[in-house]
């Protein structure tokens, strides 16, 4: 059995531990003047080539808009104590600290090994599509744990859910899995191992989880309006109207194989699928697409196997709906810009 991630992941603006560091003040190469690493924070201070970027702290996002070449980042990061320090960076090529060039655990997300003291921490970004806005990069610590646990706690928080489960819910035979826990931890079982006992526990024998199956959209695209804004955002802002392409699906995921069925793939990348609603059946649901012959946002229905698709809300120029919902009446509610 493939091994099966769950991650909670809580991106913050500072660390768990005992542990901090600080970032110092930031240069960035100009255009076509520079086409590799500067190594270290003098050379970058006293070239012509570089600019002063000023201080670039954890938790903010700085705007870049070089069209023209990709451009390097020099700064310097001050740690109390050697430490692993995680981190997220949005929008990045290539990270390098203290000359050594630094692989991602997964996208955007990086494990530093900091020495104490002063480290060098530089970026590379890549040039721009002629045809973008700019490029925001996003600068974030995160606690390691939740995304890479050791092999210790992985076991122990396996324990506290089997535990309460048998708490909870007295037909759950908490014992038996508990004793297979133990046993793969004094064998030193491969980590493969222990993944499939906590999914047959934790999954597919939880009391808890009484479906099978998952409806979720996939996309390859990052893009989301802030948590004020809605889903015409996508579409105007400013005055301007813009066709964002999301390449994205509806995936059905088969809790008890593991496996995953396509249930919907629009033609055209620009139509998205997104805020999906379960009809209270769980035959059909609703969500928000683009309708790319009139660039507005307007609810669907469509039936669990991807068939029969309808929409459901009128259209009217520039007029977006989106977010629909099913009533209990039989009704359905959803958010429109229409005054």
């Amino acid at each position: 059995m493939k091994r099966r991630y769950l991650f909670i992941l809580f991106i913050i603006g500072t660390v768990l531990n005992a542990n901090d560091c600080k970032m110092g003040e930031w240069y960035v190469s100009q255009e076509l003047k520079v086409d590799s690493w500067a190594g270290s924070v003098d050379v970058a201070r006293n070239s012509s080539d570089w600019n002063e970027f000023g201080q670039w702290d954890f938790s903010e996002r700085r705007d870049f808009s070089n069209k023209k070449s990709p451009v390097f980042g020099i700064s310097e990061i001050i740690a109390d104590e050697a430490y692993t320090q995680g981190i997220y960076v949005a929008g990045l090529a290539n990270l390098r600290l203290n000359g050594q060039l630094v692989e991602p655990m997964m996208k955007s997300f990086f494990s530093l090994d900091l020495e104490k003291g002063t480290n060098t921490i530089e970026l590379e970004l890549a040039q721009l599509p002629e045809t973008a806005k700019n490029r925001k990069v996003a600068l974030s610590k995160v606690d390691l744990q939740y995304m890479d646990p050791s092999r210790d706690d992985i076991l122990e928080a396996a324990r506290l859910a089997i535990n309460f489960l048998g708490e909870t819910h007295a037909s759950y035979e908490a014992s038996k899995y508990l004793t297979k826990l133990d046993r793969l931890e004094k064998q030193n079982a491969p980590i493969e191992e222990i993944d499939k006992l906590r999914y047959e526990a934790l999954v597919l024998n939880n009391p808890v989880v009484n479906f099978d199956q998952i409806l979720f959209r996939d996309s390859k695209s990052s893009k989301f309006p802030s948590n004020w804004q809605g889903n015409s955002t996508y579409l105007r802002r400013g005055g301007k109207e813009t066709q964002p392409s999301f390449d994205n699906s509806l995936q059905m995921l088969n809790l008890k194989d593991a496996s995953m069925k396509t249930i919907y793939q629009p033609l055209d990348d620009r139509e998205g699928v997104m805020d999906v609603c379960l009809d209270y059946s769980g035959e059909k649901f609703l969500y928000s697409g683009i309708d790319t012959e009139t660039n507005t946002f307007q609810v669907y229905e469509m039936n669990l196997d991807g068939s029969g698709k309808r929409q459901i809300t009128p259209y009217y120029s520039e007029i977006d709906n989106y977010n629909g919902i099913y009533l209990p009446n039989g009704k359905n509610m959803f958010c429109s810009t229409a005054s």
